[in-house]
């Protein structure tokens, strides 16, 4: 699982650049992350698990702000610990090109997928409720 999020991280990274874009790519890393956690809640939310309802009955944006900021501190401080995206860069430098190729398609298709689950599952939680 490390492995995964360390190619998200890498893929996001050369698209921004190989210049130290760690500016944008963590609140990139940290919004999917972000949108995965929502996907859940309301997926366990219309599946009726009554512990989540708290979240849709109070505001809801104080909760999605200290989540987000939650996710974002801690990719902050995960990849600005001892040198780790030098040596995330250095392990995914050295893969081959077929290996890169195929990692690239699985993080693209993690972010398409993330997306499209936030944009079908809000909805049905909303329709769902209202």
């Amino acid at each position: 699982m490390k492995n995964f999020y360390h190619s998200i991280f890498y893929f996001l990274y050369k698209l921004a650049g190989n210049s130290n874009q760690l500016s944008s790519v963590i609140p990139t890393m940290s919004f999917l992350q972000f949108l995965n956690i929502l996907v859940l809640v309301c997926i366990l939310n219309i599946v009726g698990l009554k512990s989540v309802n708290f979240v849709f009955e109070d505001d809801l944006t104080i909760y999605a702000i200290a989540v987000l900021i939650l996710i974002f501190v801690f990719n902050l401080n995960y990849f600005t610990q001892s040198n780790r995206v030098k040596n995330i860069l250095k392990v995914f430098d050295k893969t081959s090109a077929y290996e890169k190729k195929r990692k690239r398609f699985i993080v693209i298709l993690y972010i398409i997928i993330s997306i499209l689950l936030f944009f079908i599952v809000a909805p049905l939680r909303y329709n769902f409720f209202h």
